[in-house]
């Protein structure tokens, strides 16, 4: 799964996550990211969530999480 897109979010549970603000902006007007695709996603804590958009609305992309994994460049924690 190397070569994804990687975003940071503070809203990841164990099987959705949500991406808004300039994160949002950057996933959907720079990379134009499509409903489909893969990603990582990032909270801080250590983990690596590998999701897929599953819906691009006006200010938030929702994701399902597919699996999960330790950052091994940050402690988990």
């Amino acid at each position: 799964m190397s070569g994804l897109k990687r975003y940071f979010t503070d809203k990841i549970s164990s099987d959705r996550a949500v991406l808004i603000g300039d994160n949002f902006n950057h996933a959907v007007n720079v990379m134009r990211i499509k409903e489909g695709e893969e990603a990582v996603l990032c909270d801080n804590s250590g983990w690596d969530y590998f999701c897929r958009a599953e819906k691009i609305g006006k200010r938030e992309i929702e994701f399902a999480v597919l699996s999960r994994q330790k950052n091994a460049a940050e402690p988990c924690a």
